[in-house]
This record gives structure tokens, sequence and C-alpha cells, in this order.
């Protein structure tokens, strides 16, 4: 994607994805509503460095009305300690000594909900994380509650029949079986909105 450009996701589902969720830099703007996004990190497409959402380099992530879940914390004392130490060394690469004294850039992949570093800015409003150690940087007001988050998922699940997705929040999450593309979401289609008369941004919905 080109410098200055925007892209919206809404009413997306982003699952089971590996390395890498939403990532913007250098004035790029990504915005994402009313959007699950659910288990980043998978084991079976893991590689190093994990993370939901991340800003860095003066671009932007800008969050509403959104879920952000993890079926787990652990994922094996090898994964967690190459996703760990691949975090601290992109820390260095970026900020240096600096980067090392941001207690968030201590955190595992698997806490990364939205994060910014390195320059980059993230907003959230009205988010929930389903897990207390699932970090949203930047969230403004009042948080979504927890029938408002099951509401949701609930919704995203019927515009989207022909997923297999897991309906149930938090702990409770079961999966019903089928697997999405890494790292692509599921039951996401592309559409530029040159014809609306903005060349610079695309929407991403059902």
């Amino acid at each position: 994607m080109e410098r200055g450009k925007t892209v919206i996701f809404e009413d997306c589902i982003l699952e089971d994805f590996g390395r890498r969720g939403p990532e913007v830099q250098s004035c790029m703007r990504v915005i994402l509503r009313r959007c699950l996004i659910r288990n980043w990190g998978e084991p079976e497409r893991f590689d190093v460095r994990a993370f939901a959402a991340w800003a860095h380099h003066g671009g932007r992530i800008e969050v509403e009305s959104c879920v952000f879940d993890q079926p787990r914390f652990w994922r094996g004392w090898r994964l967690m300690a190459r996703d760990w130490l691949a975090h601290l060394g992109q820390a260095w690469n970026d900020e240096g000594l600096c980067g090392l004294l941001r207690p968030a850039n201590w955190l595992p992949g698997v806490c990364r909900g939205l994060t910014a570093t390195a320059g980059g800015h993230v907003r959230a409003e009205n988010c929930r994380a389903t897990r207390w150690w699932i970090r949203l940087e930047g969230h403004h007001g009042p948080r979504m509650s927890r029938a408002e988050a099951q509401a949701l998922i609930d919704e995203l699940a019927d515009k989207l029949p022909y997923v297999s997705l897991r309906r149930s929040y938090g702990n409770n999450i079961s999966q019903t079986g089928g697997h999405d593309s890494p790292a692509t979401g599921r039951g996401l289609s592309v559409a530029s909105d040159n014809a609306g008369g903005n060349a610079n941004q695309h929407t991403i919905s059902p």
C-alpha cells in the first residue's frame, strides 16, 4: 500500500492467523470497525513476533467497537521464548536502549492486542479485550461490555453463515471446524472506493 493510504475493515473477522495482523507505518492508516480479531499467533502458522494490530514509524490505527480475543495464553516454551526474544530484538532495532526501557515492549505477542511503538499512533473506542492480559493501547472512554461483545460475535456469525465461527465468548470458545488461509482473516473481500472519488481509501468488508 502506498504512503498516505487508508484501509478500512468493517464487520470483518480476522481469526487464526500467524505472525501478523494489521500493521501500518509511513503515514498509512488502518481503521477497524465492528471487527473480531481472534487467536493471533496461531501455532500452526506462527513464525515469530506476533500481534493483533501494530502501528509504528508514523503509521496510525483507529479501532471502533471491536473485540480482541485469545483462546489461551500459553503456547509452549519454545514458541513463547522465540516470540518474546524477537519482540525485544525489534524494540532494540527500532528504538535502541529506549525501546528496551519501555515496559510494553516486554510483552509476548499473545498479549499484544493493539500496540504502537517507534512513532506509531493508535486510538481505540468502545472495544473489548476478552482476557485481562490483552493490551489495548490508546483506549478512550468506556469499554464494550461482555454482553455487547457476545452480541457482536453472534451478529458477525449471522452475516457470514459460510464461516465456521466460534460463537462463544472468552473461556467457552469451541472450534466448530474449518481453517482459513494464513493471515487473511475470514470472509473478507477488498474493494477500492475510487468510484466515490477517494483514491486514497479502500474498504474491506464481508
